[in-house]
């Protein structure tokens, strides 16, 4: 745990010495993540009673991330002709215990029926900064479960990321909290038949074939066209870093994705 922490200060000190990218002022991360004996025992026993899991002494320290909140836009540059951002918050104790968002429940489409019947299960785990509704990391929450499913929730689709949370920290940090980054890290063949049936219109989603030739801005376009922005533009944001394997994963999904989209 200790480690992953030290992987999160260093990134954090990137992005505050980033010229080419505006951290907000909400923005927070305290360099230690300083948690008390007494704070730790405290929440390791309310686990344990209302979500019966029982952490260790050093998975306990989990809750830590709690204490992250991050929140970059792109600043002015000729080379990016778009608005890129970025950001998370992570919710570790509300996931594990806390009142499930009814906004989770909404328009399960195209999922299993165990998870139709189960959906009060879904919480947050991770949450953008930018439009916290879509674009989240989510716990499938289980009593006396640990670790937890992650599945990644988009305004209707629910996708399981087969990562670890360690994991999921070290994607975010390579995808540098961009949003929408978990895209890169998700089943191709999930995303394609969860986007099939819906359509991007006036923001919001709707459920409609991606076949019927009178849409003109199906919802599988649309999110290849954003992950196109996504893969353009972080190198030019982030130049000291390496984005081949979102660019390798975009030509994946574009493939694949290709026989939807004549």
């Amino acid at each position: 745990m200790e480690n992953l922490f030290k992987k999160l200060v260093t990134f954090f000190n990137e992005l505050s010495s980033n010229g080419l990218i505006e951290l907000h002022e909400e923005s927070l991360f305290p360099q230690e993540f300083n948690l008390t004996e007494r704070f730790l025992q405290k929440y390791q026993k309310k686990i344990s009673d209302e979500a019966g899991i029982e952490f260790n002494d050093d998975d306990i320290r989990i809750l830590g991330l709690t204490s992250l909140s991050i929140k970059w836009n792109n600043k002015f540059i000729p080379k990016v002709k778009e608005n890129i951002n970025g950001g998370t918050s992570f919710l570790i104790y509300n996931s594990l215990c806390g009142i499930q968002d009814e906004w989770l429940k909404e328009n399960p489409l195209n999922h299993p029926q165990k998870l139709v019947e189960n959906l009060y299960s879904f919480n947050d785990s991770e949450m953008r900064k930018h439009m916290s509704q879509r674009g989240r990391g989510c716990f499938y929450r289980e009593y006396a479960k640990w670790p937890l499913d992650i599945y990644f929730f988009d305004e209707g689709i629910r996708i399981k990321m087969n990562i670890s949370l360690e994991d999921y920290v070290q994607a975010l940090i390579d995808s540098c909290a961009v949003s929408y980054w978990q895209y890169f890290y998700v089943d191709i063949d999930e995303i394609i038949n969860q986007n099939q049936e819906m359509l991007l219109r006036d923001g919001i989603l709707i459920n409609n074939p991606i076949e019927d030739k009178d849409l003109d801005n199906p919802r599988l376009k649309y999110l290849i066209n954003e992950l196109e922005i996504i893969t353009k533009n972080l190198p030019i944001l982030f130049p000291e870093k390496d984005f081949s394997y979102h660019q390798d994963r975009l030509e994946q999904i574009k493939k694949k994705a290709k026989p939807y989209l004549l």
